[in-house]
């Protein structure tokens, strides 16, 4: 099955925009420039198993693995692409990242980046 086939539930969806709409209002706040490309940074949590297969799968699903680290058993899975922040591209994000977390049985802990200003 293609991640693009991957349902996701629409109160998880309603939850990830919500939480969207906080970072983004304070991107905008500290003068960010929605339509820069940028590294955004997104990050999973789950067990060794489930980890390890998006690991495996990371470059092939348009992503950069930047980091795995271990605490207690719980495995931490830090992924990175370059894209912009205008609401279509961070609706993509959101996609990509759910169906990702439903497909992997993993759980998608958020995403973030840099402010990217104006030049003046």
């Amino acid at each position: 099955m293609s991640l693009n086939q991957v349902p996701i539930a629409a109160e998880r969806l309603a939850k990830e925009e919500m939480s969207d709409a906080e970072i983004v209002g304070a991107l905008r706040d500290a003068g960010d420039v929605a339509n820069t490309v940028r590294t955004v940074s997104v990050y999973f949590v789950g067990e060794d198993g489930p980890i390890n297969r998006l690991k495996g799968d990371a470059i092939s699903l348009g992503w950069r693995l930047v980091d795995v680290s271990d605490a207690d058993g719980t495995l931490y899975l830090w992924l990175e692409r370059e894209q912009s922040t205008t609401p279509e591209e961070l609706a993509r994000l959101r996609q990509d990242t759910l169906r990702m977390e439903a497909h992997y049985k993993v759980k998608y802990d958020g995403w973030e980046t840099s402010v990217e200003a104006a030049n003046d």
